[in-house]
C-alpha cells in the first residue's frame, strides 16, 4: 500500500520526468514573455517546466515512456497537455533564517512553495483531488478550494489551470483574480523567451543574509576544496538559466554579478569549466572507454565536443555560461535507442510489480 506522501511525490513526478528527459518546440519564433500573475516581490525563485512542448519534441522519441505513462495512469492527468508548470519559491524572512539558523524547532519555518499548472484542456478535477487527499471543501472571494490535512490546498482559477499550495497562498491567489505578477522574478519572465523546456529565474538583490545562510548550510556537508565555488553565491545578484535540449545551445546561464564583482564571478566560473574537464579527462571519460556499450565510440566523441564546447563571456556585469549542442548527439540517440527501449521496459515492469 502507498502512503499519500509518495502518491503525491509520484504526482508530481508526472510533470517533472518529461522536462527532465526530453524537450523541443513548437513555439512560433519571435513570441515573447510568460506572465505568472500569481508572482510578489517576496518570490525568489521560480522553476518553469513546459511539459506538452518537451513531449512532442524529437528527443523524447528516442526516450522510452513506459514508466512515465504508469506514473500518468496514477494521476489520471494527460501529460500532454499540460502546457506549463511554475514551482514558485518565497523568500524566508529575517526572522525565519535566524530561526532556522539558531536550530528552534518552535520558531518561524519558511512557507511552503507553490505549483501553478496550466493545461491546453481542462483537465479532470477528481484525480487531482483524489491523490492529494485535498476534501474539505471551502470557499474565498467567491471560488471553491479544498483543503487536504496532510498535504498542500487545491484549488481551480480557471478551467485550465491549478494551484496548489498552502491555504493562505491559495486564498490570496483566489482573491487577486488575474492581476499581473508583480515584482523582478514576473518582470523577468515577462521578458523571456518560451523557446525553452526548463526556466530557472533567481533573485538575491537584497537577499544577502539568505544566501550567507544557504552557503552556510551548504559548506557544512561539502568537501573543503567545494568552498570557493560556493562563496560564489554571495557575489550573485540574479541567475537566469534556460535549457533547450533540442536547441543549438544545450544550457545558457546568465549571471548577473553584484557591482565589482563581475571578473571574479567569471573567474571563478571559468575555474569551474576547468575542474570539469578535469574530472571529465581522468575520470568519466576513462570509465566510459572502458564501458561495454555497443555506440562507445560515438558517445566518446560526443561527450568530447560537449566538454570542449563549455564556455564563458562576460559583457557589462553578466556572466555567461553555456554549454552548446555536441555534433553527433542526435545520431548517439538514434544508436542508444533500443538499449534506452530496454531499459524502459524493464522500468515498466516494476513499476507493474
Amino acid at each position: 500500500m502507498r502512503t499519500r506522501r509518495t502518491r503525491c511525490a509520484a504526482w508530481l513526478l508526472t510533470f517533472l520526468l518529461p522536462t527532465t528527459v526530453a524537450c523541443g518546440d513548437d513555439t512560433p519564433a519571435g513570441k515573447q514573455g510568460i506572465d505568472v500573475p500569481h508572482l510578489t516581490a517576496d518570490h525568489a525563485l521560480v522553476l518553469v517546466f513546459q511539459p506538452k512542448r518537451s513531449l512532442n519534441s524529437k528527443f523524447a522519441k528516442a526516450v522510452p515512456t513506459g514508466a512515465l505513462e504508469n506514473t500518468v495512469k496514477e494521476s489520471g492527468i494527460d501529460t500532454k497537455e499540460l502546457e506549463r508548470m511554475v514551482w514558485a519559491f518565497k523568500a524566508p524572512t529575517a526572522e525565519q533564517i535566524k530561526a532556522a539558523r539558531d536550530g528552534d524547532p518552535d520558531g518561524p519555518k519558511p512557507e511552503a512553495p507553490s505549483f501553478h499548472f496550466e493545461f491546453a484542456e481542462t483537465p479532470e478535477r477528481q484525480p487531482i483531488l483524489d491523490v492529494t487527499e485535498a476534501d474539505e471543501a471551502k470557499r474565498h472571494a467567491g471560488q471553491e478550494y479544498f483543503v487536504s490535512e496532510t498535504w498542500h490546498t487545491v484549488a481551480f482559477p480557471t478551467d485550465k489551470s491549478i494551484v496548489i499550495a498552502p491555504e493562505d497562498e491559495v486564498k490570496r491567489v483566489l482573491g487577486a483574480g488575474n492581476a499581473a505578477g508583480k515584482g523582478a522574478l514576473a518582470d523577468r519572465l515577462r521578458t523571456s523567451s518560451r523557446e525553452f523546456d526548463m526556466l530557472i529565474v533567481c533573485d538575491l538583490a537584497g537577499r544577502e543574509e539568505l544566501v550567507k545562510f544557504l552557503v552556510e548550510q551548504a559548506k557544512e556537508s561539502a568537501p573543503p576544496q567545494m568552498a570557493p565555488q560556493l562563496e560564489l553565491a554571495e557575489k550573485v545578484k540574479s541567475l537566469v538559466l534556460v535549457a533547450d535540449l533540442d536547441g543549438d545551445t544545450l544550457v545558457k546561464a546568465d549571471v548577473e554579478a553584484r557591482d565589482g564583482d563581475v571578473d571574479e564571478v567569471k573567474a571563478r566560473l571559468d575555474g569551474v569549466v576547468q575542474l570539469a574537464r578535469t574530472l571529465y579527462q581522468f575520470s568519466a571519460r576513462p570509465e566510459l572507454q572502458r564501458s561495454p556499450l555497443p555506440f562507445k565510440e560515438q558517445a566518446l566523441a560526443v561527450a568530447d565536443d560537449l566538454v570542449a564546447k563549455l564556455a564563458v563571456s562576460s559583457e557589462g556585469n553578466t556572466v555567461t555560461f553555456t554549454v552548446a549542442r555536441p555534433k553527433g548527439m542526435d545520431d548517439l540517440l538514434k544508436a542508444a535507442k533500443p538499449l534506452l527501449d530496454q531499459f524502459g521496459g524493464a522500468g515498466e515492469d516494476a513499476a507493474e510489480e
